[in-house]
Parts: C-alpha cells; structure tokens; sequence
C-alpha cells in the first residue's frame, strides 16, 4: 500500500485521490482480517491493480460511490478452480 501511495503522490494526485487510497487499503486490510483472508503478494497486487486503474481513470467523488464494488472485486473467487 505505501509502494502505490508513493506513486500517486509523485504523480500529483490531490490530497482526496490519496486519503481515498488511503482509506480503500485499511478497508481492504480489516475485509481480509474479518474474512480470515491472508493479504498474500498476490492479492497485494491484485488491489494495486485495481486502485491504479481506477484512480486513474475516475474522478474522487465516483471512486468513493463505488469502493464497496471495487473492494469485493479485490476479494472474488476464482469458481474455475
């Protein structure tokens, strides 16, 4: 989470984007403990990914709308396996 706030300071984001960034990886981090859900590397990214592209993409008062949808799709299943 620090690696991605960096990059969204450095890349001039304003003071909402990043305590929005902020607040998405606390909740992503008490979502995992609640759901006894290890924050392995690759779930890590997963929700970088995810926070960049949509970060980068939308304006703050859409990002806050949709943190619950954007959260849960950090945490979706793989059914395949």
């Amino acid at each position: 989470m620090k690696k991605i706030l960096l990059k969204f300071f450095r890349r001039g984001y304003s003071v909402e984007k990043l305590r929005l960034a902020f607040e998405y990886g606390l909740t992503i981090a008490t979502t995992a403990h609640e759901m006894k859900v290890e924050l392995t590397p690759e779930l890590v990214e997963k929700a970088e990914i995810m926070l960049e592209g949509e970060f980068t993409a939308q304006s703050e008062t859409h990002l806050a709308g949709n943190m619950v949808p954007n959260i849960l799709s950090v945490f979706e299943l793989d059914t395949t396996k």
